[in-house]
């Protein structure tokens, strides 16, 4: 998130709607990192983290505006 802001302040991204475009990428990389961790993640865990990581995850995408 700390290059998205970044990258949002120096006007490389010039929109939120795009910023939430690039936030997803960013959760779905976690996403795709929990599930081919080793040693295994249980799925309730992986499940839990990511929608914790999207539901919070927003303040810290759009933090100093």
């Amino acid at each position: 998130y700390e290059k998205i802001n970044g990258a949002f302040k120096k006007g490389i991204i010039e929109s939120k709607a795009e910023r939430e475009i690039y936030r997803k990428i960013a959760d779905n990389m976690f996403l795709e990192g929990m599930k081919s961790a080793e040693p295994k993640v249980s799925g309730w865990k992986i499940w839990a983290c990511y929608r914790a990581v999207r539901i919070f995850g927003r303040w810290a995408a759009s933090a100093k505006e």
